[in-house]
Parts: structure tokens; C-alpha cells; sequence
């Protein structure tokens, strides 16, 4: 009977030792999932102040390309004026 307790103990002992070792194991998966944790919360806020940036960058090209447009036709009435100046001035010496 003596042998077997000490078998037992043996196993146990063992087993102890199993266990222990698979919970070393479940708490480091547990730090590590934390820290993915925290830094997946970090990345997210990356990526909003990101989306803020891009929103204000697409409604400042959007304003810049409405201010391109109406200067565009500004400047083609103001060069086709200038050209037709240029042209009378030119016809008028020519005549004269």
C-alpha cells in the first residue's frame, strides 16, 4: 500500500506540475490578448484622427476646386478682354 501512495503522490505531484505550467501559459495569452487589446484601441484612434484628416483635406479640395473654377472663368474673360484690346490697338495703328 505504501508503493501505491507513492505513485499516487508521484502522479499527483506531476500533475501539479501540468497544471501549473498550462496556467503559466493561460496567463501569458492573457497579458498578450491585453496588450493587443491596448493596442488595437490605439491603432483605432490613429485611424479616426486619420479619417478626420482626409475629411478636412476632401472639404478643402472641394473648396479649392470651386474657387479654380470661378477663377477660371475670370481669367478667360480677363485674357479674352486683353487680347481684344491688344488686337483693336494693333488694327487701329495699322489704319492710322
Amino acid at each position: 500500500m505504501s508503493g501505491e501512495t507513492e505513485i499516487t503522490v508521484g502522479e499527483v505531484k506531476h500533475r501539479l506540475s501540468s497544471i501549473e505550467n498550462k496556467l503559466d501559459r493561460i496567463i501569458r495569452v492573457e497579458e498578450r490578448q491585453n496588450n493587443h487589446t491596448d493596442d488595437l484601441k490605439r491603432v483605432f484612434v490613429r485611424v479616426e484622427k486619420v479619417e478626420d484628416r482626409v475629411r478636412q483635406l476632401e472639404i478643402t479640395a472641394g473648396e479649392a476646386s470651386v474657387r479654380t473654377s470661378g477663377n477660371s472663368g475670370a481669367i478667360t474673360v480677363f485674357v479674352s478682354a486683353l487680347a481684344s484690346i491688344a488686337v483693336g490697338i494693333i488694327v487701329w495703328n495699322l489704319r492710322g
